[in-house]
C-alpha cells in the first residue's frame, strides 16, 4: 500500500515538471463486429430456454426461422423472410472457414433445415427442437455432421 502512495505522489510531483503533458489516446470505440456479438449474447440471455414449438414466433414457443426472422428484425432492423428455405437464398454464400459474426448457418437435419445464427469461435444461436433457444458449437459432432451453408446477410455492418 505504501509503495503505491509513494508511486502515486512521484506521478503527481512528475506531472508538476515543465514538460509538456503527454498525449493521451481516445479510448477505442468497439467495433461493430463487437456491438453485433454483445448484441447476439445479450439476445440469447433474453430468449434462453424458449421451448422450441413449429411454427411459433413468441416466447411460449419459438422455431428456428422464427427465431432469426424476430432477432433481425428486432436488433438489426433488417426484415428477413420467415422461413428457412428462403432465408438460405437472402446473401452471398460464405465458407465455413470465412464466418463472421451475424452470417446464417444452416444444417441439414433429416428431410428439413435448420438455420442459426453465427456469433463467433466456433458458436452459434439458434432454437434448438431438444433445448429451445441456446447456444451450440459448430464443432459440436452433431452440427458438424449436419452443416449444409453459410449465408451473409446484405446490410448488417460488420466492419472490424
Amino acid at each position: 500500500m505504501l509503495r503505491l502512495v509513494i508511486a502515486g505522489l512521484a506521478l503527481m510531483l512528475a506531472a508538476c515538471g515543465s514538460q509538456p503533458p503527454l498525449s493521451v489516446p481516445a479510448p477505442q470505440v468497439a467495433s461493430e463486429r463487437d456491438a453485433l456479438k454483445a448484441a447476439l449474447f445479450q439476445q440469447q440471455r433474453a430468449w434462453q430456454g424458449v421451448p422450441y414449438r413449429m411454427g411459433g414466433l413468441s416466447r411460449q414457443g419459438i422455431d428456428c426461422s422464427g427465431f432469426v426472422h424476430l432477432t433481425y428484425r428486432d436488433l438489426f432492423g433488417i426484415d428477413l423472410p420467415r422461413h428457412t428455405a428462403v432465408q438460405a437464398n437472402v446473401g452471398e454464400t460464405v465458407p465455413r472457414t470465412a464466418l463472421e459474426t451475424g452470417d446464417l448457418v444452416f444444417f441439414r437435419t433429416g428431410s428439413t433445415r435448420h438455420v442459426g445464427i453465427y456469433v463467433d469461435q466456433g458458436m452459434f444461436l439458434h432454437a434448438s427442437t431438444s433445448s429451445g433457444v441456446m447456444l451450440s458449437s459448430l464443432s459440436d459432432a452433431y452440427w458438424a455432421r449436419r452443416f449444409w451453408r453459410a449465408v451473409r446477410v446484405p446490410g448488417l455492418a460488420r466492419q472490424r
